[in-house]
C-alpha cells in the first residue's frame, strides 16, 4: 500500500529534521541530539552557544549503549545500520532533494540525486501548485 501525503515547504522541513534525527541516532551520533534541541528551543538558550553542553552523559551512553567513542559513527552503507535509520535516510535525501529543487539549489549535497540504503527503495516527492 501506498500513500499520497500534502504538505508546507515548512512542514518539509520538519520531516526533514525528523528523518535526520532518526538517521543520526541510527548511526550512532547520539551528540547530534544536543544540537537538534538547541535548534528546537533556541530562545531559552540563547546565551549558550550551540555546543556548549558537556555531552559527557551522551558520551557514557555511546560507549556503555553503543560501544562506540565519542564522535563515531557508522556509515550509511554499513551493516550494522538498523532498516529504520536508513529508510529514514531515504526519505530524508528525496525531502532536502526538493525542497532543493523548489528553491533553485543546483549545486551542494542538497541538490544531489538521492541514492537508495533502505529496503522499500525511495519514496516520490514532488512540487504541486496550491489549490
Amino acid at each position: 500500500m501506498k500513500y499520497v501525503l500534502e504538505m508546507t515547504e515548512a512542514q518539509m522541513k520538519v520531516i526533514k529534521l525528523g528523518m535526520e534525527l532518526m538517521t543520526r541516532l541510527g548511526l550512532g551520533q547520539v551528540e547530534f541530539t544536543h544540537e537538534v534541541l538547541w535548534k528546537m528551543h533556541r530562545e531559552l538558550m540563547a546565551d549558550q552557544p550551540m555546543w556548549a553542553k558537556d555531552n559527557t552523559s551522551l558520551h557514557d551512553y555511546k560507549l556503555e549503549m553503543l560501544k562506540m567513542v565519542p564522535n563515531e559513527s557508522l556509515g550509511i552503507g554499513n551493516e550494522k545500520v538498523s532498516d529504520i535509520a536508513s529508510t529514514a535516510y531515504d526519505i530524508e535525501q528525496v525531502v532536502r532533494k526538493a525542497i532543493a529543487d523548489s528553491n533553485g539549489v543546483t549545486e551542494g549535497i542538497c541538490a544531489r540525486p538521492p541514492m537508495r540504503y533502505g529496503p522499500e527503495g525511495l519514496p516520490k516527492c514532488k512540487e504541486i501548485d496550491d489549490e
